[in-house]
């Protein structure tokens, strides 16, 4: 694999690994929302722990197919190419940030 593809995996698979902990770690109702007096919403801990792998899993996919249809201007230019992979690489940060949000919120 490229060395892109091996970094992408390594992010997904930390999600996946943060997906099993949170099943482990919060509580059985986990609070997702919250107004002025407080929680408003809760989910089940094992949608809660999902949803933010799905939220990776999605923005892998966004990152291939964008990578696709610029492939041109990503081999031809290189600050093309470093923005790409930094706007992508914060996209699919937010999986583990959802994470750590949950954790601490929770």
């Amino acid at each position: 694999l490229k060395a892109m593809g091996k970094f992408q995996i390594a992010l997904l698979a930390v999600t996946f690994v943060c997906s099993v902990a949170g099943l482990f770690l919060l509580p059985e109702t986990v609070a997702v929302q919250w107004n002025k007096n407080g929680v408003s919403n809760y989910l089940p801990r094992f949608i809660a722990c999902w949803i933010p792998f799905m939220v990776s899993v999605l923005s892998f996919a966004g990152w291939k197919v964008t990578s696709m249809h610029f492939e041109k201007a990503i081999e031809i230019n290189h600050k093309f190419r470093v923005a790409h992979t930094i706007v992508w690489t914060i996209i699919s940060l937010l999986g583990i940030l959802l994470h750590l949000i949950l954790w601490l919120t929770n």
